[in-house]
């Protein structure tokens, strides 16, 4: 049965998300800032495999999650503005992918103890990423997601919420050694 409100457990969840990836950048930035200081022995490598592992999992299933119950909403209504927007979030979850892919075997390397670039080109990088998605979060909170609550009739509350953990889930078994 469609609930006739939206699940506001989801976007709670993707609220969540959201300040994680704030405060995983603000730590990033810290890590940069020693890289590009020269004191990259002072490193927390551990904290920063962790942050890799945030945006190489977390961040991607967070990604899908829009793309695959909020997003569909948005294009579906008859507002050519949130219709353009939400074709703009799409297209910056594929820029942030592909800024990642480029930041990401930097960070991995420090993590190894291997500085293979020079900290100029991953302070840019990083510059790059992190406005990029500072830019992007404050898009979906201030009007994708407010819209999108807004916009949408019925909404599958549990299936939605089955997809979502069914997802991760399956994620997680197939990435855990055995």
């Amino acid at each position: 049965m469609k609930n006739l409100t939206p699940p506001l457990e989801m976007f709670e969840f993707l609220d969540e998300t959201h300040k994680e990836i704030q405060i995983q950048l603000a730590q990033l930035k810290d890590m940069v800032l020693l890289v590009t200081q020269g004191r990259r022995q002072e490193l927390d490598t551990q904290r920063l495999k962790a942050i890799c592992d945030f945006f190489d999992c977390a961040v991607r299933q967070h990604h899908l999650d829009e793309e695959r119950h909020v997003f569909p909403a948005l294009i579906a209504s008859s507002d050519d503005t949130l219709i353009a927007m939400t074709r703009q979030l799409y297209q910056d979850h594929g820029w942030l992918e592909s800024n990642w892919v480029e930041l990401a075997p930097m960070l991995k390397g420090l993590v190894h103890n291997n500085i293979w670039f020079n900290e100029a080109e991953l302070q840019h990088s990083f510059d790059v990423f992190s406005n990029l998605n500072l830019e992007h979060l404050q898009l979906e909170e201030s009007i994708a997601y407010p819209k999108a609550k807004a916009c949408v009739w019925t909404w599958d509350s549990p299936g939605i919420g089955r997809e979502m953990h069914l997802r991760r889930t399956l994620r997680n078994n197939t990435t855990q050694p055995a």
